[in-house]
């Protein structure tokens, strides 16, 4: 087994159970090269077929989209809490929003995969930009109603 610890969550991979299905030339030189650490990967990369991409597409092999796959998500089964100046910090429920959506219906299109690495500002919420994509008082309750998250 490798462990991918780079990553924000770190990825378990069965090397000897894949070269067991399919041997070495399925996937070396390419889509991965032999040297250990020659292959930079984002989840973008994957949801465009590359990589682990190139079979995880949902027909091939499970998709790179079902994230609990790959992932240990049991630390994503959390309220995040985030600082905001003066006022109680924004309590964000991941797991709620994960019963209801695909991780890649936010990322990484609306929030990169690491915390606090969108730079997401009230300005920009009040934009329609970031939680304010949905929180517009019509698809999800408005970004103006701060009690809901501010707790």
């Amino acid at each position: 087994t490798i462990t991918f610890a780079g990553s924000p969550m770190p990825v378990n991979f069965s090397h000897k159970g894949h070269a067991n299905m399919f041997g070495c030339r399925e996937c070396h030189p390419s889509p991965f090269q032999m040297k250990r650490g020659s292959s930079v990967m984002t989840m973008e990369d994957l949801y465009k077929g590359e990589y682990c991409g190139k079979c995880h597409n949902g027909t091939m092999a499970f998709s790179s989209k079902d994230c609990a796959k790959c992932h240990d998500m049991s630390r994503m089964k959390k309220d995040f809490k985030y600082a905001s100046g003066d006022m109680a910090p924004a309590v964000f429920s991941h797991t709620l929003h994960t019963s209801m959506f695909d991780c890649d219906y936010c990322h990484t299109s609306i929030f990169k995969y690491k915390k606090g690495g969108s730079g997401m500002t009230m300005d920009a919420i009040y934009q329609n930009k970031y939680c304010g994509k949905c929180h517009d008082g019509q698809t999800a309750f408005g970004s103006t109603e701060c009690q809901r998250c501010h707790k």
